[in-house]
């Protein structure tokens, strides 16, 4: 069958070069494609694959591809997924390489044994009062007091006690519930509050009596953090599928506030991110966000995806995990927006020798030479994504993170807390101490940080906005397709005959006119710049 099929792939081939044997074939022009290859590079674009045997013969009774077979083209699963391909090379959200999982929060295995601990050396001297090295015995853990285990004392010879030992536990994992696990008892406790702190925060983890919690739920197992990040990455591409197929106008894109969320996102979220670390991303449930589910709706094996509705300053894939992770800076973020969106990039200047209007070393780096050039427009830009946390996903408001905390003020505390180190200025001597990182230099002292303040507070929906009304994003989006499937970039110089500006112009007005990316498609490839071979 393989042999057959190759055979009438070569004799369509065959055909289609006989039908080009009265063209002088002149690889310095254009050349135009008959219709199999028109199919050809269709399939190859549109759906990812060559043609069917099938496919070509059906097309032999016809004077073209028509119209319908190419909108068939489009409505099928394997153009959604070639749409996932391309937006993917823009906007890069694969987060493989963000760490969510905190060694306080850890499991590993022992190889030897089996028996899955504590990653956290802090956490195990709370537990077994030693150096922080111990771990627990390869023995069940049979006696109790309340949630607690019972550990038995390790002393050496002379009869001092060097720390306490405990056995381990069998318990059925979130991750893997059909397969129990032996697991450390102290690791295993279940209580849901020590001391002082509830066991399901970061402040508990100081707590000898909070473990990993009921089914290990507050703890990081085997392949969960792998999953998370393959799970967010699905979340912005399910938000392209939405935005290509149709079921929402593309510009929407920027601006929805719909949001799919799956099972395992949503356990995550209510068990997992409230227990990061400060050095960690910061993916706590926020201002926005759907609200979170119970403890007995929580399910990580389960495999549905549902969507919700977000509130606030939420703005399409701007406020997806999938970008604001991927890019961890409000510069980065503006920086790929920039580029994915309005098809600009910084360039330094052709000279850095002057030096007028600037302060050398300035820490505003909108006021230094050389810097200033191109942070006097990435500055403002990157003000829109002040409202989400850097190096997170939460959205923050003057209630939440307010812009000044005396809390925060160096000048006012002998010691700063981390909370206050990971978004605060916090040196005694650098500009404004105690006011927001986002916020050091959004003063009116000009009309470039005027626009910062403007900025701030328009959030990444006044940066979307702005992109939409000024139809930069529509010109860009038509580049980016064109780029794709012309193999080549738009030819924009009004001193060439083949100048293809007003065709830009054009189809980035209809573009905006319909929204619709499956129509810009459709446009393109009827233009007589796509059918032919260059």
């Amino acid at each position: 069958m393989r042999v057959w099929f190759a055979f009438c792939v070569a004799w369509v081939s065959v055909v289609s070069a006989v039908a080009f044997a009265d063209a002088p074939l002149d690889c310095k022009t254009s050349q135009p494609v008959d219709k199999y290859r028109f199919l050809r590079k269709l399939s190859l674009d549109l759906l990812g694959r060559i043609p069917a045997y099938e496919e070509y013969v059906a097309l032999d009774g016809q004077t073209d591809v028509t119209d319908a077979a190419i909108d068939a083209m489009l409505k099928t699963d394997e153009f959604r997924v070639v749409a996932r391909r391309w937006h993917e090379s823009w906007l890069w959200p694969n987060l493989s390489g963000v760490r969510f999982g905190d060694v306080a929060i850890n499991l590993q295995k022992d190889k030897a044994t089996g028996i899955s601990f504590s990653s956290s050396a802090g956490r195990r001297k709370i537990w077994r009062k030693g150096t922080g090295a111990e771990i627990c015995g390869d023995w069940q853990q049979t006696q109790f007091v309340g949630d607690a285990p019972v550990p038995i004392p390790i002393v050496d010879a002379a009869g001092k006690t060097l720390y306490q030992q405990d056995g381990w536990v069998m318990v059925a994992p979130y991750w893997k519930p059909d397969t129990p696990i032996k697991v450390c008892a102290f690791e295993a406790q279940v209580a849901t509050t020590g001391k002082k702190y509830a066991c399901n925060v970061r402040e508990g983890i100081s707590e000898a009596a909070c473990g990993c919690g009921p089914n290990l739920r507050w703890c990081w197992g085997t392949g969960v953090e792998t999953a998370v990040a393959a799970d967010l990455r699905e979340q912005f591409l399910r938000a392209v599928d939405d935005a290509t197929t149709g079921l929402i106008p593309y510009s929407h894109l920027l601006t929805t506030q719909r949001v799919w969320q799956s099972a395992k996102l949503l356990f995550w979220r209510k068990n997992l991110a409230n227990l990061s670390s400060f050095s960690r991303v910061w993916t706590l449930a926020g201002i926005g966000d759907p609200p979170l589910p119970t403890d007995s709706e929580a399910s990580w094996t389960d495999p549905t995806w549902t969507q919700s509705l977000r509130t606030g300053s939420h703005s399409g894939i701007l406020t997806l995990p999938g970008y604001s992770l991927r890019f961890q800076t409000n510069r980065g973020r503006a920086n790929r927006f920039r580029m994915a969106f309005e098809g600009q990039s910084f360039v330094p200047p052709a000279t850095t020798v002057d030096t007028k209007g600037c302060v050398p070393g300035a820490a505003d780096l909108t006021q230094a030479c050389v810097c200033r050039h191109c942070h006097q427009v990435l500055e403002p830009l990157a003000a829109y994504f002040a409202p989400v946390v850097e190096a997170g996903t939460q959205l923050n408001t003057d209630k939440s993170l307010p812009p000044y905390d005396a809390k925060c003020d160096p000048s006012k505390q002998n010691k700063v807390s981390p909370f206050c180190q990971r978004f605060y200025v916090v040196d005694a001597k650098a500009h404004r101490p105690g006011w927001l990182l986002t916020h050091q230099w959004a003063e009116p002292t000009d009309a470039l940080h005027a626009k910062i303040i403007e900025n701030i507070a328009s959030g990444p929906r006044g940066l979307a906005q702005a992109s939409l009304d000024s139809g930069q994003f529509h010109v860009t989006t038509v580049r980016n397709l064109w780029l794709i499937l012309m193999h080549r970039e738009m030819l924009l110089d009004p001193t060439r005959a083949d100048d293809e500006l007003p065709l830009l112009a054009t189809l980035a007005a209809e573009f905006k006119k319909s929204d619709d990316y499956r129509t810009l498609v459709r446009r393109l490839v009827h233009l007589p710049q796509y059918r032919r071979l260059r």
